[in-house]
């Protein structure tokens, strides 16, 4: 009889970021941009959604070096997106995906994921519409990953609200 060995499993560990969907990562600012989030992570890039650009280079200080772009969104409270900046940054992580030896890319953002969601929702609906047809399907993939737990309870009332800002 034959028998065929195999390697130990090793379990990595747990990670930081929420994997949404192919090379793109997700987290708020509790997370802690290090060399070794970046490394573990397998993180190229990092699109931060942020009230202003100051406030991501207060965050950065420990990864300078690491590439950034910066949706600023200003310290008003107002339901405006700017969609031509969305075009611009999700033709940029659609054309890192295709790029031989994939690497992630980080969207960061303030607190929550009031912005973040709908620039994904975006990215999803607007790069890969074949896969992801509709604003429902985007939130079913995301919100899967950001809060497993209140999911089913979250899904309508955010489809509506990303719904009103994106049409």
């Amino acid at each position: 009889m034959y028998c065929i060995e195999y390697d130990k499993v090793v379990r990595t560990p747990p990670s930081k970021t929420y994997h949404i969907i192919w090379n793109v990562l997700l987290a708020d600012k509790q997370i802690e941009l290090t060399q070794d989030l970046l490394e573990s992570e397998n993180i190229c890039h990092i699109v931060a959604i942020l009230p202003d650009k100051s406030d991501f280079l207060q965050l950065n200080t420990f990864i300078p070096d690491c590439p950034y772009t910066v949706l600023e969104y200003g310290n008003n409270h107002t339901t405006e997106i700017d969609k031509d900046a969305f075009k611009i940054c999700g033709s940029f992580i659609d054309n890192e995906a295709r790029k031989e030896g994939r690497m992630n890319i980080l969207i960061f953002c303030n607190n929550g994921y009031q912005r973040s969601i709908p620039f994904l929702v975006y990215y999803l609906t607007t790069f890969h519409s074949d896969e992801v047809p509709n604003i429902e399907k985007a939130l079913s993939i995301i919100l899967s990953q950001v809060d497993k737990k209140n999911y089913m309870d979250i899904l309508v009332p955010t489809i509506l609200n990303v719904t009103k800002l994106l049409e």
